[in-house]
């Protein structure tokens, strides 16, 4: 069975945040009033810094929304789930060390393959994984 995000209106960022964490520890979302173009990043002017703003801010629905999490599902796909049910910008970041990767090139790998990348640099911290593509960094 495949993991899903399970989204209701009264639900705030963080907590989509932290139920995304707890499947993909090595992975975050930031969440954006606009949306991108597959293999492009977010414009940092449309972030929404306030994590206690609610889904229902983006779009308003009634009955919840699944969002598949599957292992297998790309980066991209994820984001596009977002932007079809809610109207948002979501971006997927991977971890590299202290440094957080904006996936835009990595749009087409897997949740668990960015995940597993960022669990090696984790765990290695003297010989983190090459960064295989110049994707957008964040420091931590």
């Amino acid at each position: 069975m495949n993991p899903k995000l399970v989204l209701y209106p009264s639900e705030s960022l963080a907590s989509v945040q932290k139920h995304f964490r707890s499947h993909y520890p090595f992975l975050k979302l930031a969440f954006y009033t606009k949306t991108h173009n597959e293999l492009n990043g977010n414009n940092n002017k449309f972030i929404c810094l306030d994590h206690t703003l609610l889904l229902s801010s983006f779009k308003l629905f009634e009955t919840p929304i699944l969002i598949s999490l599957a292992n297998n599902s790309t980066a991209w796909e994820l984001e596009e789930q977002f932007k079809d049910y809610l109207d948002m910008g979501v971006q997927v970041f991977y971890k590299n060390r202290q440094i957080w990767l904006e996936t835009t090139i990595s749009d087409q790998k897997s949740l668990f393959e960015l995940n597993e990348r960022g669990r090696i640099a984790e765990n290695d911290q003297n010989n983190p994984l090459p960064i295989e593509v110049p994707d957008y960094k964040e420091l931590d």
